[in-house]
């Protein structure tokens, strides 16, 4: 059977997580593994951990690089690995024992490109599966596809009727083939620091012809407070104008087809939003300024001036979401931020 290169990019990770994660890899039912620990020039003794770890399993490389980020670990995996299938885990996390055997035997009986599945949320004091699509299904009918990658690229569902998937847009939980990310020299961006792991998965999806997801929680994702997705991002409002300019550049059916123009205006209209609570009223943000004036300010660039005004929301379904994305249509700023205020007094008083 086909060789997997597990990717594990490392850096200041705490000694417990990290030999967890190994252990969990090493430990697989299948063991026809290429196991690449990947040290990001870690200040503490990560690395000589990993340097222990190769000693006793032939099927461990090291790779010890200067700090360049997690991108650049991931990359630099990439050039190294000799597996058939590529799968990334990330090292304060974990895998259920039969993650690999189960993934590869799915690949296999099926014929597909890329194999996804489901993943516990582990925090502190319990453990949850998340939300995610209710079957394991296997795609290759090129329209259901292409309706999966529009749902991807929008970030959110029109409608009930679509298939949404969230784990796709993670760097884990899948498996992808190596051949296809070497042929068209696939990347992680290193500029970014924030959403590259969505735009590699992105760019994959563009060179795929059928995946299989399987409805099974089978990756540990820790969460803790350490955690840089529960942190303030100084840099949140410009990154997204970034990723949002590369999606444009990446997907050229955005400026010749309607439907993936509406998809990509949508997707604009979404992350608008997402940075009124990730940024603009983000408790942690103390930078100085007029938060509201500088969203203002923000909507009179692009991509944001030209994208939102010209979203058609006629098949988006009746619901809160299609209000906001209205408000945010006709330039009712005001509107928005009240709207996201009350809607987080209401979760609030929830939880009381």
């Amino acid at each position: 059977m086909d060789k997997i290169s597990v990717i594990i990019p490392i850096y200041k990770i705490k000694e417990e997580y990290l030999r967890a994660c190994i252990e969990s890899v090493q430990k697989q039912t299948y063991s026809n593994l290429e196991i690449i620990l990947v040290d990001d020039g870690s200040p503490d003794q990560c690395g000589e951990i990993c340097d222990e770890y190769q000693k006793a399993d032939s099927r461990i490389v090291v790779i010890h690089q200067k700090n360049q980020g997690v991108s650049a670990a991931r990359n630099h995996g990439i050039e190294e690995a000799a597996g058939t299938w590529i799968a990334f885990v990330d090292a304060d996390d974990w895998i259920e024992p039969d993650m690999l055997e189960k993934a590869l035997r799915k690949a296999e009986n099926e014929q597909v490109d890329m194999v996804v599945w489901n993943l516990f949320y582990n925090l502190p004091d319990e453990q949850k599966v998340r939300h995610n699509y209710s079957k394991s299904i296997t795609v290759k009918d090129p329209e259901l596809l292409e309706k999966i990658n529009l749902n991807f690229l929008r970030t959110i569902s029109l409608n009930k009727n679509e298939i949404r998937i969230p784990t796709l847009e993670s760097p884990t939980c899948h498996i992808f083939k190596s051949g296809i990310i070497k042929q068209h020299m696939i990347q992680y961006d290193t500029s970014l620091k924030q959403g590259e792991d969505k735009l590699f998965n992105y760019e994959y999806h563009m060179h795929i012809q059928s995946f299989a997801y399987i409805n099974e929680p089978l990756y540990h994702y820790r969460q803790y407070m350490e955690s840089t997705t529960h942190t303030f991002f100084a840099g949140n409002a410009d990154t997204s104008t970034r990723i949002l300019k590369k999606y444009y550049a990446l997907e050229p059916r955005i400026k010749t087809d309607a439907k993936y123009r509406n998809t990509y205006n949508v997707r604009v209209g979404m992350i608008a939003y997402f940075l009124i609570g990730k940024y603009f009223l983000n408790p942690n943000n103390t930078l100085p300024g007029n938060k509201f004036q500088e969203f203002k300010a923000l909507m009179r660039t692009e991509p944001w001036k030209s994208a939102i005004p010209q979203m058609d929301l006629r098949e988006m379904s009746l619901s809160v979401n299609k209000v906001k994305f209205w408000m945010l249509k006709h330039g009712l700023h005001r509107g928005v931020f009240a709207y996201y205020r009350l809607t987080k007094l209401v979760k609030k008083l929830v939880r009381i």
